[in-house]
C-alpha cells in the first residue's frame, strides 16, 4: 500500500466507522443503547451520533489536503446530512423503525456542531497527520 494511500485509509476509516455505527444500530427494530440517559433521549442521540460523524468528515477532509475551512465545514455537513437522509429512508424498511423528519433536523443540528467543533479546533490541538493542516 502506497503513503498517500494509506493516508487517505487513516484519515477516511473514522468517519466510515461511524458511518456504519449509525447504519446498524438503525437497522434493528429497538435501540441497543440506552438513549433514556442521553439529554432530550433520541433527538440527543442523533445530535450526537452526527456531530461526531460531522466531526470526523471534516476531520478527514483537512487531513487530506482541504485547506478553506467553510467548505470544510459545508462538506462535513452535507454528507452527514445525506447519511442522515439515507438512513431515514433505510428505516422505513426496517420493521418498527419508521422515517422521521424531526430526527433529520436533529442530524442537521448535530452534524452542523461536530463540523464547527472540527474546524475551529487549533492545529495545534488537531492529531498529527503526514500532512500539516493549514488555519485559515
Amino acid at each position: 500500500m502506497s503513503r498517500r494511500t494509506r493516508e487517505l485509509v487513516l484519515a477516511w476509516a473514522p468517519a466510515l466507522l461511524v458511518m456504519a455505527g449509525i447504519w446498524i444500530l438503525s437497522s434493528s427494530a429497538a435501540p441497543s443503547v440506552p438513549i433514556h440517559r442521553l439529554p432530550f433521549r433520541d433527538r440527543g442521540a442523533h445530535f450526537l451520533a452526527y456531530g461526531t460523524l460531522a466531526f470526523f468528515v471534516a476531520r478527514a477532509a483537512l487531513r487530506t489536503g482541504h485547506t478553506q475551512r467553510l467548505r470544510v465545514w459545508a462538506f462535513a455537513v452535507h454528507t452527514a446530512l445525506l447519511w442522515g437522509l439515507l438512513d431515514e429512508v433505510h428505516q422505513a424498511f426496517v420493521p418498527g423503525r419508521s422515517p422521521d423528519l424531526v430526527d433529520l433536523c436533529a442530524d442537521g443540528l448535530g452534524a452542523s456542531f461536530g463540523a464547527m467543533l472540527r474546524v475551529l479546533l487549533p492545529p495545534r490541538l488537531a492529531p498529527a497527520s503526514g500532512r500539516a493542516e493549514v488555519s485559515s
